[in-house]
């Protein structure tokens, strides 16, 4: 016979209203309790069989929601004029808006205690639990916007309507309790705040780079990467920064900067990680050999998020093995601000 002993917050012992056996795996139990965000729930449960059929004695707490604060939870990225897009050959595919929301701590929340504020009109953001860390875009399409920007089969896409509401111009955006219509966090997006290089902005979301610096510093948002396919709804900006971002580093994918060539069947490849201390760099590279002629160009004007790889498999431009010697590896990066650099990089062929 099962024992179930019940408390809440550890101080209150409550009953069991109602006891249902579901199947032979499930049970149901219903208490008539009322619950406040915080409140805990301890069941203490004895003489449950397992597989082996000797009893254990266990507890599970569950904890109740909490409300969130300002900042704990953040809008993230927003498609505002989301433009047409090509699928399987298919081209003049409607896009459609999204905004996305991010959980800052390591604390868990209702999606039915927070609502979304668009230019002054609200509305709920449906069920569900926003966990610790997790990302959530929310989309009127959920299988266009998966088809538009989709690479990771696990991105979080919730749908709901909000009647593309988001304007092509600019706007407000509010995430607020439903409780009190506390103000959990608000961007006043526009065309601006893209990177001011793209002539077209169609299709292009605007991303966060930190989730701790403010909602309101324009600095704070950009478009998402070229390598992204200009959205990441569902999962991790393309432009973020690191927390502990620091100065610009180059990595090697082996610290003798060496790659290999045999009879024309190549053994390996030289890889390059590039660490950018913000977003927004164009990025130019190529292999020269030592009287300064280009051998293969790998990079024009690329447009980068904070991390990026490049690689080398000792293919000239001409299609053939470059010629086993060293080479010098040219990276220039420059920024809108006005920062420049260029690095040279001597590795070798064998």
């Amino acid at each position: 016979m099962r024992i179930f002993f019940l408390r809440k917050n550890l101080d209150q012992n409550i009953s069991v209203r109602q006891f249902e056996q579901i199947d032979s795996r499930s049970l149901e139990l219903s208490i008539g309790e009322a619950w406040e965000p915080g409140d805990f729930l301890h069941v203490s449960m004895k003489r449950i069989p397992d597989f082996f059929g000797q009893y254990l004695d266990t507890v599970v707490r569950i904890r109740w929601p909490l409300l969130p604060k300002a900042g704990e939870i953040v809008i993230n990225e927003i498609l505002f004029d989301p433009g047409d897009f090509s699928y399987q050959g298919l081209h003049g595919q409607q896009g459609h808006e999204f905004f996305e929301i991010a959980n800052f701590i390591n604390d868990t929340f209702d999606l039915q205690d927070i609502g979304i504020s668009i230019l002054g009109k609200k509305q709920g953001l449906g069920t569900g639990l926003l966990l610790p860390k997790q990302i959530i875009a929310f989309t009127e399409d959920t299988s266009a916007t998966w088809q538009q920007f989709g690479t990771f089969l696990n991105q979080n896409l919730y749908q709901i309507n909000f009647e593309k509401s988001l304007k092509n111009d600019g706007g407000n955006l509010q995430l607020f309790r439903q409780k009190d219509s506390f103000i959990i966090d608000e961007v006043n997006y526009n065309t601006a705040m893209h990177y001011e290089l793209l002539i077209d902005t169609k299709g292009v979301s605007l991303e966060r780079k930190r989730l701790d610096w403010p909602s309101s510093n324009i600095n704070n948002w950009t478009s998402a990467s070229a390598y992204a396919n200009f959205g990441t709804p569902g999962y991790v900006n393309s432009q973020k920064i690191s927390f502990f971002s620091a100065v610009s580093e180059v990595n090697f994918s082996n610290q003798q900067k060496i790659l290999a060539h045999n009879n024309g069947k190549f053994l390996d490849h030289l890889n390059m990680e590039i660490l950018f201390q913000k977003s927004g760099f164009l990025l130019s590279s190529a292999i020269y050999d030592i009287f300064g002629r280009e051998i293969k160009n790998l990079a024009n004007n690329k447009y980068c998020a904070q991390v990026e790889i490049l690689s080398w498999n000792g293919i000239a431009r001409s299609g053939l093995p470059a010629p086993v010697g060293n080479y010098i590896w040219l990276l220039e990066v420059y920024h809108p601000d006005g920062e420049k650099w260029v690095k040279k990089y001597r590795i070798t062929l064998l």
